[in-house]
C-alpha cells in the first residue's frame, strides 16, 4: 500500500510540475496586443525656397516678375568666401526658422481637418527687403466673393470655398506684425588679416517660395 500511495504521489507531482512548466513556458509566446485607432489629426510640412540678392529683386511680386527675375540675374551662394544668413521674423534666433513647427502650433493651421486621403498645398511667393520689410501673396488663382475667399480648384475646374488658403493666410500674417531680420551676405575681404578672417557684412534681399502642405495620411521626407 505504501508502494502504490508513493507511485500515485509522484504522479501527481509530476503532472503538478508539467502543467506549471507549460504555463511558464508559453506567457513569453502569448503576449498581449494592443490595438491603437490612428488619430483624427492633419499631418503639416512646410519648407522654403527662398534666393537671396545684392540688388533688390522688385517688389512687384506677381510669379512672373519673380520667374523672369531668377532667370536674369544669380543669386548669392554659400561658399568659402560667402556666408548667407537667411531671412527670418524677428525675435526668432533659432537658425533656420523652422515653418513646420510654426504652422503645426498656430491657432489657425493646427486644427485644420482634411477628409481621408485629402491633401491639400498651400504656396506662398515672399519677399523681404534688405530692411525687413515683407510682402507676399498666394499664389493659388483666387477670387473674393463678399467677406469668402474663394480658390480655383483644378480637379473640378471651377472656384470654391477654402478654408485652408485663408488659414494659412491668417496664420502667416502673425508673422508679419513686425519688421523681419533681412538675409545678410558676409563675404570674405579680399586680403583678409593674418590673424583671422574679415568679413564685409551686408544686409541683402530675399524673394522665393514657402510651400505648406497639409494631409490626412503622413508627409514622406
Amino acid at each position: 500500500m505504501n508502494f502504490f500511495y508513493c507511485r500515485c504521489t509522484f504522479l501527481f507531482l509530476f503532472i503538478i510540475n508539467s502543467a506549471l512548466w507549460s504555463q511558464t513556458d508559453s506567457i513569453p509566446k502569448h503576449k498581449t496586443i494592443k490595438v491603437f485607432r490612428p488619430n483624427d489629426s492633419t499631418y503639416i510640412k512646410a519648407f522654403t525656397d527662398f534666393f537671396v540678392y545684392y540688388d533688390n529683386p522688385g517688389s512687384a511680386l506677381t510669379y512672373r516678375d519673380y520667374v523672369m527675375f531668377i532667370h536674369r540675374y544669380s543669386s548669392a551662394r554659400n561658399s568659402e568666401r560667402l556666408k548667407i544668413t537667411d531671412t527670418r521674423p524677428k525675435g526668432n534666433a533659432a537658425l533656420p526658422f523652422d515653418y513646420t513647427f510654426y504652422f503645426q502650433n498656430n491657432h489657425f493651421t493646427k486644427d485644420i481637418k482634411m477628409r481621408k486621403q485629402e491633401t491639400d498645398t498651400v504656396k506662398l511667393l515672399v519677399y523681404v527687403s534688405n530692411k525687413g520689410g515683407v510682402n507676399y501673396m498666394d499664389l493659388a488663382p483666387m477670387e473674393v466673393s463678399g467677406n469668402r475667399l474663394r480658390v480655383y480648384n483644378m480637379d473640378r475646374t471651377e472656384y470654391k470655398e477654402d478654408v485652408v488658403h485663408l488659414k494659412t493666410q491668417n496664420a502667416f500674417k502673425e508673422l508679419l506684425n513686425s519688421k523681419w531680420e533681412p538675409a545678410i551676405i558676409a563675404a570674405l575681404r579680399t586680403h583678409p588679416s593674418k590673424r583671422k578672417n574679415k568679413y564685409k557684412v551686408t544686409n541683402a534681399y530675399s524673394e522665393g517660395i514657402l510651400t505648406i502642405i497639409y494631409s490626412s495620411y503622413p508627409i514622406l521626407n
